[in-house]
């Protein structure tokens, strides 16, 4: 932390200040590297430990630069001095989390800048540690004091800011209530007071001037100042040459390699591989389609179809990688010099300097300057380091060969767009994200929807008795069966906007939120009165400061704007602020949001603490309102929540059906709804036999009781019947819920929002009927593009991309992981894809099961269905499938776990 925990500047944008060298802005695609294959830190060769130092220096002498500490020195050289104690070759992870301890606390780098900079994961991990978060207390020290290299730092962090000579310069208060806290610290990391003397023998490695590392160059060139001992020698293979410098040449005509070679290649930006060298490494090297950059089976695809300045970042990371896996000799083929349309020198230039494990071609070779190559007197054993797995061999097929789908058409044609602000919520989302929180996220969001949807025609009705089970039907105002109303419309485009990975807490976010409300108000079927009146003011002016300054009036006009019509909508303000210690950010995002239609203080109060019951609800599957109250506590704006959270916590919704249009009242009515009840279907019940504006109670207590019960624990065919404004369905919600908690991006196989995330190395099952029923088809993902013209419906168990699903079909998607407690009811979710089957079946339709290879969960959920619906004998139904024994699937293989929950399931049902 800095000294006395106070800077004077303003944190500072690292992307916004880089470029004040001479030399333009630093080219970040330059800095990163790839080490999602690398070893530790301790394992890294030489080379690779001094390069982290020398990024983690530059990296803070410029995330700081214009800070100064309390008493106006450059704040630059209390890291320097904090990373002087340590041996930058043998504490180099020690020396790097030194140089930038302070720099996410302090400034505006987030830990996933500093992974995009190429700092080695472990180094974040111990920032990170270092990084105290608002409102932690002691349990800052507890976590350091685990971790011995987070120690270490803070040990020399509380040496530095405890020396004599800089303390004598600070007031006496000043220094007494330092001692008094780092006397604190001390005793919590198991540590004494240092002596006199230790501080009189000052740091033991000089790093000079800092200030003299302002420019990209020191970062990343120090590959080229090793020492001679780091350097190895070019090593032929079967696709190799060795030319008379010494360099290794990469032959032309590449078929096959050895397991030692990696085949390196030129990709378009969306990893489609179906022509030239990237075909070869789709079909023959284990590229996977849909990926574009980096390493896949015996291949690394390197982007050369998205400008210049991606094809020359991609190298980087790519050279980068090469270094940190000598083992193998990576096969560079003239990438870039094909249809991309760049000449060879242009593409050579960029790897310069390559390791001598790297072979390239005799054209790129031609135009880089002829410098031998060093060769160590004595050949070193390759250093430590995981070498890339080569991809299994494709397997027999019962069907054609697994192809990438044809582009079907998307249920909705509106598209998220670019971001529209200047700032990203990126830093509010954490950086690992559990897949049970993803499908919590999922489960506010739709559970919002299945709320909404199923109240709308029972909305200004009566209450009902406990056993009255809502079903969907035609809205108040006209909406349709299933179709959601105006509470999950403008839900959507603040959810949209955390899905592009803008921030809530950007004025343009806000006004363009705001845009989207008022034309989605000129064709709505039903629009609260008080947002109504809020959007008329507006006259077409689409600002936060507009919309603000018009609920104001609006409220200044009337008395009041305390209506539910803020809360209905503030489910997704949650998504944004899911990383640790991001409460008071959330409060900040949720009562803006808030205000832009309703002005008064508790629709700020209610919305802020319903969001922070979602945020605890997605991150721990509960939530605790009092804990919670404690983040809104707000004496000057009157804020307190008290009320809300003890009316909110005892009898029935039927109980706050007076007034459940008050935001006050339809929090407390949504509230007990979901503390009664024990299931998400319970609680959405308990909702709307509250009676009065029924469709708004059941949508707040639907984003919460999703956030809690997960999208897992939503029944399926609430699932299959919603729909609404802008023409999405329930998939679409849980696909922008999933890209808001990951920032806007989707993972390296393009999940959630690619068109395709088919492997084309998973195993293919063509389609074959389920042995019990004609009417129901199993096969693996890959055979989506050739179903039967039949099938009318699929259930997917596993992940999809967004067109994979033929155009017409009806996509059922349901959250089923096959791993071991991943899963957050598996018996629940189990027996609710076998009743759904059986729903369609019911209905008349033919349905297609699926999940990546039939092997595992469509084993499972077939077979359950045979036993569940159809009345088979469980041994039976195993047997019917089991390709081994004669059944119909051929790469059957269910999870214990599975089988186990199946008989559990089965057993339960018979009790």
């Amino acid at each position: 932390m800095a000294m006395d925990d106070q800077l004077n500047e303003e944190p500072t944008d690292l992307r916004a200040t880089v470029g004040d060298n001479g030399d333009g802005p630093i080219d970040w695609g330059r800095l990163s590297s790839d080490w999602s294959s690398a070893p530790s830190m301790a394992d890294l060769p030489r080379a690779a430990r001094i390069d982290q130092v020398a990024r983690a220096q530059a990296i803070a002498v410029i995330a700081h630069r214009g800070q100064v500490d309390k008493l106006g020195v450059d704040y630059i050289h209390h890291p320097a001095a904090v990373a002087s104690r340590f041996d930058p070759l043998t504490e180099s992870l020690e020396c790097c989390a030194a140089w930038l301890h302070d720099v996410v606390e302090d400034t505006g780098v987030t830990t996933e800048e500093l992974a995009l900079a190429g700092v080695h994961p472990e180094v974040i991990e111990v920032v990170a540690l270092l990084t105290r978060r608002d409102g932690q207390g002691d349990e800052y020290y507890d976590a350091i004091a685990h971790s011995p290299a987070a120690r270490a730092v803070k040990l020399s962090d509380l040496f530095h800011n405890t020396n004599p000579e800089r303390v004598a310069q600070l007031p006496a208060e000043t220094r007494a209530k330092l001692r008094d806290k780092y006397e604190h610290a001390f005793e919590l990391l198991g540590a004494r007071w240092p002596e006199a003397g230790e501080y009189a023998s000052g740091p033991h490695f000089e790093y000079g001037n800092p200030n003299v590392y302002n420019g990209v160059a020191d970062v990343v060139d120090t590959r080229g100042e090793v020492a001679d001992s780091e350097t190895f020698a070019p090593r032929k293979t079967r696709n190799t040459l060795i030319d008379e410098h010494g360099r290794l040449v990469s032959i032309d005509g590449i078929n096959a390699i050895d397991a030692d070679e990696i085949f390196v290649f030129g990709a378009n930006g969306r990893g489609k591989h179906g022509s030239g060298s990237a075909r070869a490494a789709f079909d023959s090297f284990g590229a996977e389609w849909g990926v574009a950059d980096g390493p896949t089976g015996q291949s690394y695809a390197i982007d050369t179809m998205s400008g210049e300045a991606t094809m020359k970042a991609a190298i980087e990371r790519f050279l980068g990688y090469a270094a940190v896996n000598p083992g193998s000799v990576f096969l560079v083929t003239a990438i870039g010099t094909g249809i991309a349309g760049y000449s060879h020198a242009q593409v050579a230039q960029y790897f310069a300097g390559a390791e001598a494990n790297v072979a390239l071609p005799q054209e790129f070779w031609a135009a880089l300057p002829a410098v031998p190559v060093a060769v160590p007197a004595t050949t070193p054993t390759p250093r430590a380091g995981r070498e890339p797995v080569a991809a299994p061999a494709p397997a027999p097929t019962t069907g054609p060969s697994p192809v990438p789908p044809a582009t079907a058409v998307l249920r909705s044609a509106r598209t998220l767009g670019p971001a529209v602000g200047r700032r990203t919520h990126g830093k509010q989302s954490p950086a690992t994200i559990p897949a049970q929180w993803l499908d919590r996220a999922a489960g506010a969001m739709v559970g919002m929807a299945i709320g909404d949807a199923l109240g709308s025609q029972y909305e200004f009705g009566p209450s009902h008795p406990d056993d009255f089970a809502p079903e969907f039907g035609i809205g108040a105002f006209g909406h349709g069966i299933g179709e959601w109303t105006d509470d999950t419309s403008m839900a959507l485009p603040i959810l949209e906007a955390i899905a592009r990975g803008d921030s809530l807490r950007d004025e343009a976010v806000l006004g363009w939120i705001v845009g989207e409300w008022d034309a989605w108000a000129k064709t709505a079927k039903d629009v609260g009165t008080q947002t109504r009146q809020v959007l008329q003011r507006l006259g077409g002016v689409h600002t936060e400061a507009a919309a603000r300054a018009a609920a104001k009036a609006n409220h200044d006009s009337t008395g009041r704007s305390a209506g539910n019509g803020s809360l209905m909508r503030t489910a997704p303000v949650a998504l944004a602020y899911l990383a640790d210690g991001r409460e008071k950010r959330l409060v900040e995002a949720a009562a803006r949001v808030a205000q832009l239609t309703h002005w008064e203080p508790s629709n700020i109060e209610a919305c802020a603490l319903w969001c922070l019951f979602i945020r605890q609800a997605i991150r721990t599957g509960d939530f605790d309102p009092w804990e919670q109250r404690e983040f809104i506590i707000d004496p000057d704006r009157g804020l307190d929540g008290a009320t809300l959270v003890d009316m909110g916590l005892h009898g029935h919704p039927r109980d706050y059906r007076a007034d459940n249009g008050w935001v006050v009242r339809a929090f407390q009515a949504a509230h007990v709804a979901i503390r009664g009840a024990s299931n998400f279907r319970e609680a959405i019940h308990r909702a709307i036999q509250g009676g009065g504006d029924t469709d708004t109670v059941a949508a707040i207590a639907g984003a919460l009781a999703g956030a809690k019960w997960g999208v897992s624990g939503i029944p399926l065919s609430w699932q299959r019947k919603v729909h609404g404004w802008p023409g999405y369905n329930a998939n679409d919600l849980a696909r922008l819920a999933i890209l808001a908690v990951r920032r806007g991006e989707s993972d390296a196989q393009g999940w959630p929002a690619g068109d395709s995330v088919l492997n084309p190395h998973f195993r293919h099952t063509a389609p074959v009927r389920h042995p019990d029923d004609d009417g129901v088809w199993l096969g693996s993902q890959s055979a989506l593009p050739m179903l039967p013209s039949t099938v009318s419906a699929v259930v997917s168990l596993g992940r999809l991309g967004t067109n994979e699903v033929p155009a017409g079909i009806e996509s059922i998607r349901i959250w089923l992981i096959d791993k071991p407690d991943q899963n957050l009811s598996l018996d629940v979710t189990l027996a609710d894809a076998a009743d759904v089957i059986a729903e369609l079946r019911a209905e008349g339709k033919e349905v297609f099961v699926h999940c990546a290879e039939a092997r595992s969960r469509t084993s499972a959920v077939a077979a359950l269905y045979a036993v569940r619906h159809l009345g088979v004998p469980l041994d039976k139904a195993w047997r019917a499938l089991d390709g081994r024994r004669g059944g119909v699937l051929p790469y059957y293989d269910p999870a214990h776990f599975l089988q186990e929950a199946v008989a559990r399931i089965i057993a339960q049902g018979k009790e």
